[in-house]
């Protein structure tokens, strides 16, 4: 009990660290334009919590910062110098928790606040920023056009819907004298459309003839969920690994229960439910789980499954069959082919050794004769030798 406790206690003190963690307020990207010698002042509320930190600055105007030393705040201003090219330059402000004072915690918190400076560019230069959706029979598309350039611009605006090259639906504006680093949204919006894929495409054609074009591909799905892949092999034993991989074809989350039972000719399994799975759009999810075979006879199966799907207002039931087959697992099989090959190999070694003692009682037995013959043919030196 005291044990219990006392590791209570350590997590507690080691996790407290954790729920302290370092925050600026206020801290969200901030975009400015360019003004030569221009001054951009910021100030934040450091939210350390007694935590010890450090401020550094990233970013090619980082020279350009200067910081204050007022205690719990990030303070200070950008002084923007001549001459900065077209295009976006940034000074990233951040505060990170001191790796030295944080206790026992040993990652630390890092809080970035990026300040963007955006320098127009020489000349003509537009930016195209296409956002559609896709959703219960809807497309649906914002269009911001962003003028980059140091000269206002006018233009004609399209955007138009196609599917399989031959267009649906199209939305025309007209988009006059946008100055520098002006922005302005345009939206586009066709509904009845059937499930499949679909290509959004926007233009922006200036009186010069200069065109600018964006792309998007986008899908309308439906309620349906299906199983794309599944294990058609089953091993005999307790327990068989089954494994279902299912698709969402919605643009929404679904839910999905699968309900199965291996089946044959004169035999019938257990029914096992996978309980609901969560399925994100267009998306897959694998469903593992071990099925009851015992000593099942290889051979050919079926799957019997029930697949429920839908929402919580809205839910599809779907029954079918799928083959698979019960096949003994192949590492038995090789098991006793080893076993064969080391029952040779012993076998081999054995004959060797018997062949190779023969050999030598047969060597013992010619040389035995050998000294008995040259004992009979000199008897006396046998003899003499005795008595010596």
């Amino acid at each position: 009990m005291r044990r219990l406790i006392l590791s209570s206690i350590l997590l507690m003190l080691f996790f407290i660290p954790l729920a302290s963690a370092i925050g600026v307020t206020g801290c969200i990207p901030q975009e400015y334009p360019y003004t030569p010698y221009g001054k951009i002042s910021f100030s934040h509320l450091i939210l350390n919590h007694g935590i010890p930190y450090t401020i550094r600055v990233e970013g090619d105007l980082a020279d350009y910062v200067v910081l204050s030393d007022t205690p719990g705040r990030l303070e200070g201003y950008i002084l923007l110098p001549p001459g900065l090219p077209g295009g976006v330059h940034e000074a990233d402000l951040i505060v990170k928790e001191d790796p030295r004072g944080n206790g026992m915690v040993l990652a630390t918190t890092a809080v970035k606040c990026p300040i963007r400076i955006i320098v127009p560019y020489q000349g003509s230069r537009v930016q195209l920023i296409l956002t559609p959706t896709a959703a219960d029979g809807w497309v649906n598309a914002t269009l911001t056009i962003k003028n980059l350039g140091e000269q206002s611009i006018s233009g004609e605006v399209r955007i138009t819907l196609t599917q399989a090259s031959q267009p649906i639906a199209e939305a025309a504006y007209y988009a006059d004298l946008l100055k520098p680093l002006e922005k302005r949204s345009y939206t586009f919006s066709k509904g009845g459309l059937p499930e499949g894929p679909y290509t959004l495409v926007a233009r922006f054609t200036m009186p010069t003839g200069s065109e600018e074009t964006v792309t998007r591909e986008v899908t309308l799905g439906s309620m349906n969920v299906r199983i794309v892949n599944y294990t058609r092999i089953l091993t005999p034993g307790a327990y068989a690994n089954l494994s279902f991989t299912l698709r969402n074809d919605w643009e929404h989350p679904l839910q999905a229960r699968l309900r199965v039972r291996v089946e044959g000719k004169l035999w019938k399994g257990v029914w096992i439910d996978t309980g609901y799975y969560p399925l994100q759009p267009f998306q897959e999810e694998e469903v593992r789980f071990p099925y009851p075979l015992g000593k099942l006879p290889p051979g050919d199966y079926f799957i019997n499954y029930t697949l429920t799907y839908g929402t919580i207002e809205k839910a599809y039931t779907r029954q079918g069959l799928l083959p698979v087959e019960v096949r003994e697992d192949d590492k038995p099989t090789l098991i006793l082919i080893l076993s064969g090959m080391l029952l040779t190999l012993l076998t081999l070694i054995l004959l060797a050794l018997g062949r190779a003692r023969r050999h030598r009682q047969a060597r013992n037995a010619r040389l035995e004769q050998k000294r008995q013959n040259a004992e009979r043919k000199h008897p006396q030196r046998k003899h003499s030798t005795r008595q010596k």
